[in-house]
């Protein structure tokens, strides 16, 4: 499919965290609950930021940074990226990333980090584009007992 509209990356408005929810259930085998995500929003303080095409939402990012410092410096995760999967190969995700990784540059974290599973090639690829080394691997982490990476990126 290719977008004829401009992909537009803002934060999440009003009730708009029904749209994020439905692309949760089509993008992960094991979506996120409607309550993990209103945790998402909370805790993101305007860092979960969705992709809009044509007025439709079509993907969401969330950027989490810490309140404090932990570990010695300032940590901020991209705690989920998902992208519509009718949407995917045009840039979105790239687009939803490069966003996130800007809200918690803007908010003084010195890093980023993420989870991956082990197996999603395409998104393994994407961070990796963007810079992101494979910091451990963690087992089970994921609910259906999948490992994942943990990936990390300098923001300096």
């Amino acid at each position: 499919m290719t977008i004829a509209a401009p992909v537009v990356i803002r934060p999440i408005r009003g009730r708009e965290l029904v749209a994020v929810h439905r692309i949760s259930s089509r993008a992960f085998e094991i979506p996120y609950s409607y309550e993990t995500l209103i945790n998402y929003r909370h805790r993101a303080r305007g860092g979960l930021l969705v992709a809009e095409v044509a007025g439709e939402i079509v993907g969401f990012v969330v950027a989490t940074s810490p309140l404090i410092s932990l570990w010695g410096g300032k940590v901020g995760e991209i705690a989920v990226l998902a992208v519509e999967p009718d949407h995917r190969g045009q840039g979105i995700g790239s687009r939803l990333l490069r966003a996130g990784l800007d809200t918690l540059k803007a908010r003084g974290m010195s890093s980023a980090r993420l989870h991956v599973e082990t197996g999603n090639v395409r998104a393994i690829a994407l961070y990796e584009r963007f810079g992101f080394t494979r910091e451990a691997r963690v087992t089970a982490y994921y609910r259906n007992g999948k490992d994942a990476y943990r990936m990390i990126k300098s923001l300096e």
